[in-house]
């Protein structure tokens, strides 16, 4: 363990009036779950993370952690060491309640998690995330993250209010903390898959597509709506996304931006010697 963990527990990252800052003992630990259980709606039985599992992971060397406006905890978030071991964190799930969505308080969360890792000597934090969920793509490429691949139905059926009734499709995403993320290229990108009036609709066939010009890749505004006032529409933006990404990226495609009108910006595999492809089309 590098130098700097008492700085990292000492100090906390602040947005106007919220703070972040580790949890300790069962008491937070179990304020943090039930703040979950309330993001997620989670009326039944059980919870989004068991209090208990959440102790033992901290004892583990875990990483449990909430947000603070004032004495009221906001978000909260939690993460684990994956491979390679003590190099990168998986942070398994971060939330934070409606009311303070949009004052950056998850970016605070992220940016207290990245110096958490920073000081324990690792590299690298990954998470899972809905390719169908427009704010997340936009803050994860903004602080740096790139999605690496695309995981069909990762969790199975879940059964909390905004996932029930469709498939749990994750992007892995890896933000490496100690080097910046590769340059995108200047090419100006074809649509593939576009918005029409709420709907998922073809906009180049993939068949038709230069090999080498970047694509983007349309998501619906709201899908958490979508998926309570037109179910079907939400499902058909589901397939219509997967059957874009997931081959893409499996070629060796990569998510590269984000932005709210186009969605998803996806360029080719880089010639060898990694500099991105810069040319006009045709």
């Amino acid at each position: 363990m590098k130098g700097g963990v008492s700085e990292v527990l000492d100090s906390a990252v602040v947005v106007d009036d919220v703070t972040v800052r580790e949890l300790a003992g069962s008491r937070e630990m179990t304020a943090a779950s039930t703040l979950w259980d309330a993001i997620w709606f989670r009326a039944d039985a059980g919870h989004e993370v068991d209090p208990a599992l959440m102790v033992a992971l901290s004892h583990a060397g875990g990483y449990l952690a909430a947000a603070y406006a004032g004495e009221d905890m906001i978000g909260a978030a939690l993460g684990f060491w994956g491979v390679p071991a003590g190099g990168t964190l998986h942070s398994h799930i971060t939330g934070v309640l409606p009311g303070h969505v949009g004052r950056g308080v998850g970016s605070a969360l992220k940016q207290h998690q990245r110096a958490w890792v920073l000081a324990r000597g690792g590299s690298a934090i990954t998470w899972t995330y809905d390719p169908l969920v427009s704010r997340n793509a936009y803050v994860n490429v903004r602080l740096g993250a790139r999605p690496e691949s695309y995981l069909p139905d990762l969790y199975g059926d879940l059964d909390d209010v905004l996932n029930r009734g469709d498939a749990s499709d994750r992007l892995l995403v890896r933000w490496r903390l100690t080097e910046p993320a590769p340059p995108r290229s200047t090419v100006e990108a074809v649509e593939l898959l576009i918005d029409v009036d709420g709907a998922p609709a073809t906009g180049t066939a993939r068949a038709d597509l230069d090999p080498a010009t970047p694509v983007t890749v349309a998501v619906p505004d709201d899908i958490t709506t979508l998926r309570r006032v037109a179910p079907t529409t939400a499902s058909r933006w589901r397939t219509e996304v997967r059957d874009v990404l997931q081959p893409l990226l499996a070629d060796g495609w990569s998510i590269t931006g984000f932005d709210r009108g186009t969605g998803y910006r996806v360029e080719p595999p880089r010639p060898e010697g990694g500099s991105p492809v810069n040319r006009t089309l045709s």
